[in-house]
């Protein structure tokens, strides 16, 4: 256990917490990708769509599902709080329990945005 410590320590995830929000936010990216990208095939764009980034996906969401297309933008900067090598890069914050939070309820928008929500 002392090992896995010392590696999260090494890339900047001081406990536990970190390790888990680090992780909530690169799922919601990676289910959110995954989202966008069919609900864009159902729109008409090609299937060559599913092998876009997040940050890509967000560019083609029409201006009447903006909402989606905003909350997208914000959760792929998020993405990047996960990384070290970009937080030190770029002068960013580590992610923080809130930000999983947002990154949760970017998902929730975006589905009831797209009318796949159970209200």
């Amino acid at each position: 256990m002392e090992g896995a410590r010392a590696a999260h320590r090494s890339v900047g995830m001081t406990d536990s917490r970190d390790v888990v929000v680090a992780s909530v936010v690169g799922h919601c990216h990676a289910a959110l990708t995954v989202l966008l990208s069919r609900w864009l095939i159902q729109q008409g764009l090609p299937d060559s769509t599913i092998k876009l980034d997040l940050g890509e996906l967000a560019k083609r969401v029409d201006e009447a599902m903006g909402s989606a297309s905003r909350v997208t933008q914000v959760l792929a900067r998020l993405h990047s709080l996960r990384k070290p090598n970009e937080r030190d890069a770029k002068s960013l914050r580590a992610p923080v329990d809130g930000d999983a939070d947002l990154t949760i309820q970017a998902m929730a928008l975006t589905l009831r945005d797209f009318g796949w929500a159970i209200d």
